[in-house]
Order: C-alpha cells, then sequence, then structure tokens
C-alpha cells in the first residue's frame, strides 16, 4: 500500500511533504496488516513472528498517534495565531 496519492513535493527546499491525514492513514492501515500478522502467527504458535508483529503494529500506533497529536497542536497554534492578528 504506496503512500503516492496526497504527497506534495516542494522543488524549492527539495523536500517531500505528505499531507498528515493520509499519513496516519497510511500508518494505521500498517498497524491493522501488523496486528493480522500476530494472530496469525499466535495461531500458528510461531511466537517470535508473534512477538515481531505486535511490535511493529505497536510502533505504528504510537507513531499515529504522535502525529495526530502533532497536527492537533499545530493547527491550534495557527487558528490562535490568525485570531490575534484580528
Amino acid at each position: 500500500m504506496p503512500v503516492t496519492q496526497d504527497v506534495l513535493v516542494l522543488a524549492t527546499d527539495d523536500r517531500i511533504w505528505f499531507d498528515a491525514d493520509s499519513l496516519i492513514r497510511y500508518l494505521r492501515d500498517v498497524e491493522g496488516m501488523a496486528n493480522g500478522f500476530f494472530l496469525e502467527a499466535e495461531r500458528e504458535g510461531e511466537f517470535s513472528k508473534a512477538v515481531a508483529a505486535h511490535a511493529t503494529g505497536d510502533l505504528m500506533r504510537q507513531i499515529a498517534d504522535g502525529l495526530v497529536l502533532t497536527s492537533m497542536t499545530a493547527a491550534e497554534t495557527i487558528r490562535s495565531r490568525r485570531e490575534s492578528r484580528r
């Protein structure tokens, strides 16, 4: 599942900018896939694979949660700056 639809590349600074919602959705999809791998590995008794899949899912969840919080904070900061200019 590639992240290709909502990527914005700015040539002026050679950076790649992602739409936060798209990146969060992508990370949630990866988390879901990892959880599926976890359940499958656990069912088959492959506990080292289960641990790896669980850790991957947890990591994706933490990153996505951090991006949600960062996005909310950034939106609030921008909103308060706009309101103070009025």
